[in-house]
């Protein structure tokens, strides 16, 4: 054998071990074209079987790392898998590591989720129409459209943008509104003198 693949038992193990119980973890003899080693196995294949059915499709193995690329199991579930090609002692590929990913349970997840959060693209009602005195929900609505038009999170906003904010906020007369402040405030995560510090900047470069 042209390598020694007994080290790269236990990292196999390891990396099982970890995403247990969503990985299967092989390692595979090119020469002999037989699995040497599994771990976290979910799939009928053993050691000793043939490899054939993994990497067939994978030569000639010109880059260190194969994949990301899909796969299913014998069962239909869906896999991401990913391969890493072992050199010899003669410089050429002589071992491969493939890590096998189930994600069929975060591919339903993902369904489930995207069917609860979707909206209807063509629905005709906004929480502004149905509670147009909501003053709360109106200032909430306003905070959203500015962090979705900066693709940004209020946590990665830079105090200019703040000030920016303020002053859209400013633009629609919410500060005008009683306790609106002490709302904005809290949705801001800063104080009302450094919330009342912002709107004062955003005033003045409107002079």
């Amino acid at each position: 054998m042209r390598w020694n693949p007994t080290p790269y038992f236990v990292i196999a193990d390891a990396v099982a071990a970890l995403l247990q119980p969503q990985a299967e973890v092989v390692v595979h003899d090119l020469d002999s074209d037989r699995i040497l080693h599994m771990a976290g196995a979910f799939s009928r294949r053993r050691v000793g079987d043939p490899s054939l059915n993994d990497i067939a499709d994978l030569k000639p193995f010109d880059g260190g790392v194969i994949g990301p690329y899909a796969k299913s199991n014998f069962d239909g579930r869906e896999l991401k898998s990913v391969s890493a090609t072992i050199m010899g002692q003669d410089g050429r590929p002589a071992g491969l590591f493939c890590i096998n990913l189930d994600v069929s349970a975060l591919s339903a997840a993902r369904s489930v989720l995207e069917r609860l959060m979707s909206v209807p693209p063509d629905a005709p009602t906004r929480v502004e129409q149905l509670f147009p005195a909501d003053w709360r929900e109106q200032i909430n609505a306003e905070i959203a459209r500015f962090l979705a038009t900066r693709n940004a999170s209020l946590g990665g906003l830079t105090t200019a943008d703040h000030v920016e904010l303020a002053a859209s906020l400013d633009a629609r007369n919410f500060f005008s509104i009683r306790k609106a402040a002490d709302h904005i405030a809290s949705a801001l995560g800063v104080s009302r003198a450094t919330l009342y510090k912002r709107l004062a900047a955003a005033r003045s470069l409107e002079r």
